[in-house]
């Protein structure tokens, strides 16, 4: 601990000393609590707790208001705001109270909805309809969009507005900054001095790239006094193959890529899901035509006029919907495919449209002119659409593939049915022993120095089976009667012959409730299988989902059938004898004390059943040895072969339906009346729609300004509804969504216009006039300074040691401290986000991401002093300082500020540099080296040093505070 304590000290000695590093507070970006609440809480109420606890007051307890929540039922109230472990509800939809579990007689909430309630009860339990909110829509019978409704701002058609007039000509170099300064003419403040060059290119590099320009590169353009320096250097920016890999990124927080769903205890993955990764870059990188891209990820399979590359390229973009969030059977298949909707509608609303839209699956939309109706209507479009899977190989391959993997599947399947039968006809020959082990295991356990083995052999038992009667007759804690006389023997040391019959009336009841569990399963498998043939003769779809899923979409064949159960009390000897271990089991579960399944059923055959079993492995090894790969293929959407209307589920509910909803278009959206979609499923039809809509310009003209500037103009970037906050600059605006139609969606010209403007070459400079009036600088009269996310911060630090690997695309890599591609290129799972990720406010994969949070807390800060990823980059960097003949410190120094900073060290930081290196290398420092020989990566440790191990370990620490410093972390 010493070592490590003095690796530390000197870390923060030497970040407290450095005045041009000294840390900052970076602004938070928070959840709206309404739209959390409309989004992820409202339907979880009402589809799963409203039947009992609205009009019906089960239990005295009624959830339709913030107040009856408060107020609570019988056993007090139900929430108490910000704290989730003291409320009740937290506490019976967990299953943790020590009474009540909700809901009354359902399947539990899924994890990721008792989440979304503790997260709502930690920020206060906020309710829709309080505080500060604009009037609910009135309720009336027939839905309809009023005039007032459809002239809301962002529904609007698109115009160019007039330039306002400045009083400072001289100031603004494009239309933007004329926006910008009229505003703050208007409030009597003047914008912030210019940036200097190098924060300018710094800023550049790392808004358009993702990375910092190397030391070269920023000396060439301080040197370049050219007037269009700044414009060629944005220009190289744009066609760099790295800008893809950056504003892809933005994109996939939209889009909530991931690589694979939960699913219960286990995990489906997505192997080819980095396809539609690496289209998103790509489109990026070619300027994709924005309505283009956005018709691609709705209906690229449908899209006409295109052929080869860019057809394929158009099935990649379905991934959008392809890759999930699946559901699969962790619910009811109704339910599931009706949240799979609901999250369709979410993503497609939000994220091309800025409208919350999924908001009306339970009722009409309470504070934007979207109805049920409107909802129902693009959830049929997806009803209507189904998974599908675009191979990248020939037919041939893929049929010779399938073949191959179904002989597989069916000799696996007659391995399981062959060991399974022999472990049932084990089973039951080991319980009819059941006396024979008990006797055994007391003369085990009340005989000091008896050994099992001894014993088994003696009375020609199985010494394993022995032992696990020894282990389950130890314990009395039973949830069962039936042990309740042998406990009692042990207690007061029976004789023999008690021993004997206790252990025989045991037996008898196994052998019969083994008997009456038999006959009852046989009774069940009659009526489940009748249950299965009806459905069967019922043209039910069936819903297909990766990995080979599949289940009737709208029914869930013996969930509803009323099977013959057998005694509680019974079925818990059953299963602690006999019970198999299922893989999605917990893990802790053993099997039956004379359960012995798979491989442990061999040692029990012999002969010919024996010979069997050997021949079935060895020729299903053969068919695995002999397999083809799995070819590559695309996840996307297809169409369904009957697209159909669905009807609206009432509060929610896909068992309570209500009228039938034509799929079409967003009423208020639509010029006139709707028209319902005629060709298909209608999704090149929605696709055509949301495409030429202006409102899907503006909210990605937004985007582009807020990932600019760290806000957007609308700082509700997925939503321009009534809840969603007003632009800042209206006009400005509509000048970028004008300007980005007018140059045929290309975002990169829409890039070079923001970055090439006076208003984005702003320094960060503070004015105390300024901050009195607009302390949040939402009139733009400065350049906000921001931390990197998490993916530039990671890039940066392997680029600054010269570890970055930039391979462009393929197959997603796992981000551990050796891996050495661009963060993009990690695999994002929704199972379990990657620890560094998750630590830098990378958002959830499971839903649509409008913007990231920026958290500032103390354990940011540990990771740069305790992480081996940041030591392993340290050691790099102080090799890469080291090399090349260079001894003197003060020039290894000045190498360093290059290579991080772009800039020289001031006198004073210099200073302190060859202060902490002269003090590491002696007396304080003398605890570095064994410090640095136990955290140095294992990778690193086989290599040969290229200086003294003293003088290696003070640069490797120098080196990582460095790297800790604000002004590596952050971006002016």
């Amino acid at each position: 601990m010493e070592a490590v304590s003095g690796r530390f000290i000197h870390a923060v000695i030497l970040v407290t000393l450095l005045p041009s590093l000294s840390f900052a507070r970076p602004t938070s970006a928070a959840v709206d609590p309404q739209d959390f609440f409309e989004n992820r809480i409202r339907p979880v109420l009402v589809n799963r707790c409203f039947a009992c606890h609205t009009d019906l007051k089960s239990g005295g307890l009624q959830l339709d208001s913030r107040e009856r929540l408060l107020k609570g039922g019988n056993s007090g109230p139900a929430i108490v705001p910000g704290d989730p472990d003291q409320s009740l509800l937290i506490q019976v939809v967990s299953w943790t109270h020590a009474r009540l579990r909700m809901p009354m007689g359902g399947e539990k909430l899924k994890e990721q909805e008792i989440a979304d309630l503790r997260a709502w009860v930690k920020m206060g339990a906020p309710w829709a309809e309080n505080g500060n909110l604009p009037p609910a829509a009135p309720k009336t019978k027939e839905f309809v969009v009023t005039p007032e409704q459809r002239s809301f701002w962002s529904f609007q058609p698109s115009h160019k507005p007039s330039l306002p007039e400045v009083r400072n000509k001289a100031w603004p170099k494009s239309p933007i900054d004329r926006f910008i300064l009229a505003r703050l003419e208007d409030k009597g403040l003047k914008p912030a001095p210019p940036a200097d060059k190098r924060t300018l290119i710094r800023r550049a590099y790392f808004d358009l790239i993702g990375l910092p320009p190397t030391p070269e590169e920023a000396e060439a353009f301080l040197k370049d006094t050219s007037p269009d320096a700044f414009a060629r250097v944005v220009d190289g920016l744009l066609a760099s193959p790295r800008y893809g890999e950056r504003w892809g990124r933005y994109w996939l927080d939209v889009a909530r890529y991931g690589e694979n769903d939960v699913r219960g205890l286990s995990v489906e993955s997505y192997p080819n899901a980095f396809r539609y990764r690496d289209w998103v870059i790509q489109a990026f990188n070619d300027d994709l035509p924005y309505n283009l891209f956005v018709k691609a990820q709705i209906a690229g399979d449908l899209l006409t006029g295109e052929s080869g590359k860019q057809k394929e390229s158009f099935l990649a973009a379905t991934g959008f919907f392809g890759l999930g969030p699946w559901y699969y059977d962790i619910v009811e298949p109704p339910l599931a495919r009706a949240d799979e909707r609901q999250d369709r509608v979410d993503a497609l609303t939000r994220g091309f449209l800025g409208l919350t839209a999924a908001c009306a699956r339970c009722h009409n939309h309470k504070y934007d002119p979207i109805s049920q109706g409107d909802y129902y209507a693009l959830a049929g479009v997806f009803a209507s659409s189904e998974y599908r899977e675009y191979p990248l190989v020939p037919g041939k391959a893929v049929a010779d593939y399938e073949k191959h993997q179904k002989g597989i599947r069916d000799q696996e399947a007659a391995l399981d049915e062959f060991t399974h039968k022999e472990s049932d006809l084990l089973g039951e020959v080991l319980a009819a022993k059941t006396s024979r082990y008990m006797i055994a295991a007391w003369e085990v356990m009340k005989q000091p120095g008896s050994a099992a083995q001894t014993v088994a052999e003696k009375d020609n038992l199985d010494p394993e089976t022995l032992e696990r009667w020894i282990e389950y007759l130890r314990n009395p804690e039973k949830d069962h009667p039936y042990l309740k006389a042998w406990f009692d023997l042990l207690a007061r040391r029976g004789s023999n012959e008690q021993v004997r019959k206790v252990a025989d009336d045991f037996q008898d009841v196994v052998l019969s409730i083994i008997a009456e569990k038999k006959a009852i399963d046989d009774k069940n498998h009659v009526i489940l299988e009748a249950d299965k043939l009806a459905h069967s003769k019922v043209n039910m779809k069936v819903t297909h989902l990766p990995n080979g899923f599949a289940s009737y979409e709208e029914s869930c064949p013996g969930c509803y059938v009323e099977i013959q159960p057998i005694q509680r009390e019974k079925y818990i000897l059953w299963a602690d004898l006999l019970r198999e271990k299922e893989k999605f089991d917990d893990p802790n579960q053993k099997e039956g004390v004379i359960r012995y399944a798979g491989k442990e059923i061999e040692r029990f055959l012999s002969g010919e059943w024996k010979e069997h079993l050997d021949s079935m492995r060895a020729r299903l090894e053969t068919l695995k040895k002999s397999a083809p790969p799995p070819y590559p293929f695309l996840h996307g959407l297809g169409e369904s072969p009957e697209p159909h209307n669905i009807k609206i589920n009432l509060r929610g509910s896909p068992y309570n339906l209500g009228d039938e909803a034509p799929r079409r278009f967003i009423a208020v959206l639509s010029e006139g009346e709707p028209v319902p979609f005629k060709t298909g499923s209608g999704r090149i039809e929605l696709a055509e729609a949301i495409a030429r809509h202006p409102l899907t310009a503006r909210v990605m003209a937004n985007r582009i300004w807020q990932h600019h500037f760290g806000w957007g103009l609308v700082r509700t970037p997925s939503n321009f509804g009534r809840l969603g906050e007003r632009p800042t600059h209206p006009e400005l605006l509509e000048y970028l969504t004008s300007r980005f139609i007018d140059s045929n969606y290309s975002v990169k010209a829409l890039h070079r216009e923001i970055v090439l403007s006076a208003t984005y070459q702003l320094s960060a400079q503070y004015s105390e006039i300024n901050f009195a009036q607009d302390p949040d600088n939402r009139l733009l009269w400065r350049f906000n300074r921001r931390r990197l996310d998490a993916e530039a911060l990671r890039d940066s630090l392997l680029f600054a040691s010269g570890d970055l690997d930039l391979m462009v695309g393929g197959p997603s890599v796992e981000l551990t401290d050796e891996c050495r591609r661009r963060t993009v290129y990690g695999k994002v799972s929704r199972f379990r986000l990657n620890p560094v990720l998750q630590l830098f406010d990378f958002p959830s994969p499971s839903i649509t991401s409008e913007q990231r949070n920026a958290t500032n807390v103390p354990i940011q800060r540990l990771f740069f002093m305790n992480s081996d990823l940041v030591w392993r980059q340290a050691d790099l960097l102080a090799r890469r300082l080291n090399a090349g003949g260079i001894t003197d410190d003060s020039e290894k120094i000045k190498r360093a500020y290059r290579l991080l900073f772009d800039r020289q060290p001031s006198e004073k930081e210099l200073h302190l540099g060859l202060e902490y290196l002269r003090n590491a290398r002696v007396g304080t420092g003398k605890n570095i080296a064994s410090s640095a020989a136990r955290f140095r990566p294992a990778a690193l440790k086989a290599g040969a040093s290229d200086s003294p191990t003293e003088i290696s370990s003070a640069w490797r620490q120098y080196a990582q505070v460095l790297l800790s410093s604000n002004e590596f972390i952050f971006v002016n």
